[in-house]
């Protein structure tokens, strides 16, 4: 009836009737086997166990007279070391259903699950939904709980999802079993063939309607012959005495028993028999489960390797071995040498057009047509545009990784290097429309003069504001250094990539940037007004007015696209980001320079020297539209 107490109480009515037992085999059920072996030891009575597959009574010394012939659930403990071991699994997941209770340890692909068919259905199609099945997972259950044909035997009322959901989560499903019968060909230490039991135990039960036959007999059957064996081991041990003189407070005679039955060894109908701290130790078997379909695939003997009946590679999809978690690589976002080769070549040629830029302004400094178009404020525009390539080659460096060890400094010298430059060249060209503008708005323009220095005055005016905008940034909010992890996934090989950058970034970061694009914007709108006014002035010598209207206007165009370009892509495109920015910034640059001093050729400038023939050579050569017969 498996009620523990009944079974306590029947037990003591049994040994206070004569005559003395020396044994007891049972009870078969798991909570009577626990009540009745916590009451045994205390009467010297060896229990043999044959059906109860309780883990309770596991440790024999809590329980020193029990024995069990049937297999428990952590008798399949070493059968599951070894496969981890065979496979390189370190990492499994357990999984035990109990009542409504659901048990599980996620991140991992190889499940070690103590399930009853009763339960399954539901286990199994919360695993179809949660798709954790397939070439990735292996689920390893007990086969002693998990019948075969379970999914076919369900009720179509009982079906907690289609039937086709549980047939595809359990795919390739493999369970750890101990056979009940023996699947040798061989006699028994009985005289009997296991299959030949088999038909014989069933033959005589079928002479009696109503009775079933349980899937343990052959359990029951070697623990009969296992009583008796150890019996007879035990009479060596007894010396002068007999089985017959034992009483309940004969520890000697018990431990005589107990000493017999530890030596038992028989091939018996469910295998061969022998025991170790009172339970079982036999063969384990290994079986793959496909739809309906159960078959063996391997067999384990605890202190052996595996012997295998198929290929292990063959169990698993796709004949490969599935791992037991992810592989986890990290490294640093690879760049591209393409982009950074193209990027340096644009910037060492817009360094080499400002440097030609340079030395053409300065050779020329004292020809009348030069001087008049301020060559000094000119080197503060060349100036400016050398920083902002030096910018860029720092981009370069930042991008490949070597500014990693000092990127706390390059962070903000980054900033300081583009502001500044920026504002140098781009102030310089505003203060020349400035004095353009004031000239020409008199009537009388021998009566105002604009001196070079008020020029310097304005720029460095500028580039005031901007260390008036960076000096707190750089104080109180500095930039730092974040890393920026990219996770991918490659499910082919189980492995997750993240992708680390290092980018420079704070909170606050914004609002510095936003003073510092109101500061930029409110200058090129006021150098594009301005533009926009003296457009209409001719005096080529003097007024670069038109030739800087194309700058500002070139400037205001490449702007609005770098800022979105440099504030909002995403930091884990890092190459898309770094050639677009370059690029922008490089190309916008080399055109101011080009735009500005290109078209100082047109203007009768004599060439007297080698030096100046070969600037103007090198700075010029790449423009086919130039009229060279002006060169004399």
């Amino acid at each position: 009836q498996g009620k523990p107490g009944l079974a306590a109480k029947m037990l003591y009515e049994l040994i206070y009737e004569p005559p003395t037992k020396i044994a007891l085999l049972g009870p078969p059920l798991s909570d009577p086997f626990v009540s009745t072996a916590t009451i045994t030891p205390f009467f010297n009575l060896l229990q043999v166990g044959y059906i109860a597959k309780t883990s309770t009574v596991k440790e024999q010394s809590d329980y020193p007279s029990r024995f069990m012939i049937n297999y428990i659930e952590d008798d399949l403990n070493a059968l599951r070391i070894k496969m981890m071991d065979t496979f390189g699994w370190k990492k499994v997941a357990t999984l035990a259903y109990n009542d409504d209770i659901f048990i599980s340890q996620y991140d991992a692909r190889i499940i070690f699950g103590a399930i009853r068919s009763s339960k399954a259905p539901k286990v199994f199609c919360e695993v179809y939904k949660q798709g954790l099945y397939g070439r990735r997972y292996v689920w390893i259950l007990t086969g002693a709980s998990m019948y075969e044909n379970w999914v076919a035997n369900i009720r179509e009322e009982d079906l907690p999802c289609p039937r086709e959901q549980l047939y595809a989560a359990t795919d390739r499903m493999l369970t750890l079993n101990q056979k009940q019968l023996s699947l040798s060909s061989n006699e028994t230490f009985s005289g009997w063939i296991p299959a030949d039991y088999d038909t014989w135990m069933r033959n005589i039960v079928a002479q009696y309607p109503g009775l079933l036959l349980s899937r343990s007999h052959p359990f029951a059957y070697d623990a009969a012959w296992a009583l008796a064996i150890g019996l007879n081991n035990s009479l060596q041990y007894l010396g002068n005495k007999e089985l017959k003189d034992f009483d309940y407070n004969d520890s000697a005679i018990f431990n005589d028993i107990e000493r017999g039955m530890s030596e038992v060894v028989f091939d018996g109908v469910s295998g061969p028999v022998s025991f170790k701290e009172g339970r079982r130790e036999g063969i384990s078997f290994i079986e793959l489960n496909i739809g309906d379909d159960r078959t063996d695939v391997g067999q384990f003997l605890p202190g052996s390797e595996i012997q295998w009946f198929v290929r292990p590679e063959s169990l698993f999809k796709g004949n490969t071995i599935p791992k037991d978690s992810f592989s986890y690589i990290t490294r640093s976002v690879e760049y591209s040498k393409a982009s950074l080769v193209v990027v340096l070549i644009l910037s060492t040629i817009g360094f080499a057009v400002a440097i030609a830029c340079l030395a053409f302004n300065v050779y020329y400094k004292n020809n009348k047509n030069i001087k008049m178009s301020s060559p000094r404020i000119n080197n503060v525009i060349i100036a400016g545009a050398m920083l902002i390539y030096i910018a860029v080659i720092l981009a370069s460096v930042d991008y490949v990784g070597i500014s990693q060890s000092y990127s706390e400094v390059y962070c903000m010298i980054s900033v300081w290097i583009i502001s500044i430059g920026f504002t140098m060249s781009f102030g310089a060209l505003f203060s020349k429309t400035w004095r353009v503008h004031v000239l020409f708005r008199k009537d009388d323009i021998r009566r105002k003069s604009i001196k070079d220095t008020q020029l310097f005055g304005v720029v460095t005016g500028l580039v005031l504001i901007d260390i008036f905008i960076l000096l707190p940034w750089n104080i109180i909010h500095p930039l730092k250094v974040k890393l920026i992890e990219t996770k991918s996934e490659d499910t082919t090989k189980d492995v997750i990539m993240t992708e680390t950058n290092s980018i420079c970034d704070h909170e606050l970061k914004i609002y510095w940037l936003a003073a510092q694009y109101v500061y930029k914007g409110l200058l090129l709108a006021f150098g594009a007004f301005i533009a926009w006014e003296t457009r209409h002035i001719s005096i080529p010598s003097i007024n670069d007015s038109k030739y800087i209207g194309f700058c500002v206007y070139n400037v205001v165009v490449v702007c609005a696209l770098y800022v979105p370009v440099h504030t909002f892509l995403s930091p884990e495109d890092v190459t898309l980001k770094y050639v677009l920015s370059s690029c922008i910034v490089v190309f916008a640059t080399t055109l101011v320079l080009c735009i500005l001093f290109i078209p100082k050729v047109n203007i009768n400038v004599p060439i007297t020297s080698s030096f100046g023939l070969f600037c103007l050579h090198f700075l010029f050569t790449s423009m086919p539209s130039i009229n060279y017969s002006k060169f004399h």
